[in-house]
Parts: structure tokens; sequence; C-alpha cells
């Protein structure tokens, strides 16, 4: 059992599960996620298409073996730091605790006159005076001791970071949103109304675009409360518990069934989507359908670009005709008058994750782990009081010993040069 809770806690394990964790994000990454098994057909043929579902590829991130590797490298932490954590305790205890003077250090013996001089030099704040088992008076002091907790927060931070990533993935609420001005879309998880009451492009002076915005209404059936915001590139709003991201924009239709001069069918159609979004079928004539075919650009010869926009019409799932508009154009199937107007539609993405806070908490923790490890690197120096009356200087740091020593010796040389001149005066 020992062994294998050495092995789990291993540097070497940590290392290994790291590694095949890049490796196999680094791989998922190539492969657009979230399609269907038909659209990887398509795509890289059925024999791909089986192995990436199989996989569970298609969702990285919810994926039986991410959820598992995230999980050994969660433990290989928890057990790293459970098991190194009374070292760590001892280790800081012994850089604060004067019966260091007992021991050698590890930087030497340097001989000084002046102790407290040098001590003050080396910035060594509150020297304590103590004596050693011999009785021999001393003076000791300790810098930057928290320095040696560096690495435990470091590993802890690390840890908080994964869980927190691999918890939001797993409990991740995502939801796409499309439409144009005055369509209203329904967050089935949530049942939140999400109402698109604007979209526009903001341009610079030169004309190239500068931001996208799309103004929105997000209303809670249950409670009945409604609030509005303001979503852009770059600036998420935060509105039903949900970021909503502007995440694309593009053309669209919005396709109107007229009858005896009364309304009675819309549609808000985006070309080259899935059926149910470029379709539009007749609710009073089921064997007839429109679909969006898209939009193409021409430019005749001393004229301007100008934009068709395309639809097809089918019957029983036969091509009957296709129609080209140059903007609204309006078409007759039997009663029904069908009119469609150019419009462009906004795309926002929804975002719930719960423990986004998780993961932040971790990356300040690992930042601070850091920063300790790094930048207070734990010094200890005191000063044993000799027979002769002269001082013997000795020291601990473990990392940085050979720039301590220099630090000490320049110390203790300007030290000697000053009590020389005093006396000399």
């Amino acid at each position: 059992m020992k062994k294998i809770g050495k092995f789990l806690s291993s540097m070497g394990f940590a290392v290994a599960l790291l590694v095949i964790l890049a490796a196999a994000c680094a791989l998922s990454s190539l492969v657009e996620q979230g399609l269907t098994q038909e659209t990887y057909a398509a795509r890289y043929g059925e024999g791909i298409a089986s192995v990436i579902m199989a996989l569970q590829v298609n969702d990285a991130y919810h994926s039986v073996w991410f959820i598992v590797l995230s999980g050994f490298l969660c433990l290989n932490l928890i057990l790293c730091n459970l098991i190194r954590f009374p070292a760590f305790v001892k280790r800081w205890r012994k850089e604060k605790d004067p019966e260091a003077v007992n021991t050698a250090g590890d930087l030497g013996d340097t001989e000084t006159g002046s102790p407290e001089q040098v001590l003050s030099a080396m910035r060594m704040p509150d020297v304590k005076r103590c004596r050693t088992a011999e009785g021999r008076e001393a003076l000791f002091s300790n810098r930057n001791a928290i320095g040696q907790w560096g690495a435990w927060i470091c590993h802890l931070g690390v840890l908080l970071l994964i869980a927190g990533f691999a918890l939001g993935q797993m409990t991740l609420q995502e939801t796409v949103i499309w439409g144009v001005p005055g369509d209203t879309r329904i967050m089935q998880e949530t049942g939140l109304a999400i109402t698109i009451d604007d979209f526009r492009t903001e341009t610079r002076e030169d004309a190239s675009v500068a931001q996208y915005v799309t103004e929105i209404t997000v209303t809670d059936p249950a409670t009945g409360k409604s609030e509005q915001a303001s979503v852009s590139v770059n600036h998420p709003a935060v509105a039903g518990g949900f970021h909503l991201y502007q995440n694309n924009t593009g053309p669209a239709a919005s396709a109107s069934v007229v009858r005896d001069g009364k309304e009675i069918q819309r549609k808000t159609l985006l070309p080259q989507q899935t059926m149910a979004e470029s379709v539009l079928g007749l609710e009073d004539q089921p064997e007839y359908a429109f679909y969006f075919a898209g939009v193409r650009t021409m430019r005749e010869e001393g004229q301007e670009e100008r934009t068709l926009y395309l639809y097809d019409l089918y019957r029983s799932g036969v091509l009957q005709q296709g129609y080209y508009f140059l903007g609204e154009g309006s078409v007759t199937v039997g009663e029904d008058q069908i009119t469609f107007t150019p419009r462009t539609f906004t795309l926002l993405v929804a975002r719930k994750d719960r423990f986004a806070w998780l993961a932040l908490l971790g990356g300040l923790i690992t930042l601070a782990g850091l920063a300790l490890a790094f930048y207070l690197q734990p010094k200890a120096l005191w000063a044993v009081r000799q027979e002769d009356g002269k001082w013997i200087l000795r020291g601990r740091c473990r990392k940085g010993k050979t720039l301590m020593k220099e630090q000490l010796e320049e110390a203790v040389r300007a030290a000697e040069k000053e009590e020389k001149q005093v006396a000399e005066h």
C-alpha cells in the first residue's frame, strides 16, 4: 500500500499525467467539438468518425478519459501536499529557531569584530540574543522564512486550478442564441427568454468595423423579472446568471407569410445552417418549403458589387425553382404570399461556469506560491562570540548560497573598514 501511495504522489506520475493530458487535448483541438457523427463521417469518413465518437474526442472536456486523468492529477497533488506538509512545517520552524546557532551552517565561518553592524548591513531583522549549547553568547536572525511555503502553496494552487477547470467543464451550461432584432429565443435548460432588441455594427472613420453590439432583454418567466444588457466583442454581459458573449454575425432573412392581408407566419432564416434554421415550411401547405440557400456577390463591368439572396422552393422534397433577389423579394404559392427581407443576424453564446471562481482562486494562489518560492528566499545568519572576544559568523541559505556568501564577506570588509577609520580618529 505504501508503494502505491508513493507512486501516486510521485513527481514522475504527475509529469506523465500532464504529458498525456497535454497530448490528448492537443489532438482533440484538431477536431471541431460538438458535431454529430454524420458530420464527422462527411468530413473524415465513417471509420474515423466512429473512432472520434468512441473516444469522445467530439466532446473532449466532458469525456471519461479527461475526467479520469484530471482526477488522478488532483489525487497526485492532494497526496503530494499531505505527505510533504509535516516536512514543510518542520523546515519552517527550523528557519525561525535560534537553536540553529548550534549548527555549522552552509556558508562557512567568517570572523568579525562587529556582528551587529554586519547583520544590519545584511538587512537581517529582529536580531535575537541567545546562547549556544556550550553557553557562549550568540546573535541570531532569520529572514523570509515564509518563502519555505512557496512550493507547497504553488502545488495547492495548481490543485484548485485543475479542480475548478474540471468541475466547471463537467457542470458547464452553454447555449447558443441567434436571431435578428425582434426575435425571442428560449434557453431550453433554464426557460429564460432572451429577446434581441437591437444589433448594430460600429465603424471607424475609415469605414472599417470597430465593434459589434447586441442589445438584449433577458426575462425569467418564473418570476417575470427582466433585465437589459449590452453584449459586444471582448465585453461580455452578465444576465440571468449567465455570461453572454458576442460570437458571430452574418446575413440572414426574415420570411413573412401573408394571406388575405394578414400575416399568418414569420421565421428568421440563416443560410447554410441546419435544416430547421434554414427552411421555411408553409404551415397551411406542408408540401411546400423554402430553403435559404445562401448569399452570393456579383459584379458586372462598370458597376458596384451587389449581393444576391438565393432561395429554393421544394415541393414534397423535390426542387421546383430557385429565386434570386438583390434585396427584398416576394413569391406567391397558392393563396400565400411569402416576402423575404434581408437582415443581419447576431449569434451569442451564453455560458454558466459554476466553478470559475475556484479556477480563479487556484490561479491566484499559484501565482502567490511562485512569488514566495522565487522572490522570498529563506536566509538565516548568526554570530557566536569566541573566547578572544571575536565573533564567528555562520549562515544558511538554501538557494543563492554563493551570492549570500559574497554579500556576507563584503559586509564584513565594510565593517572592518569603518572600525579601522573609527580607531584612527
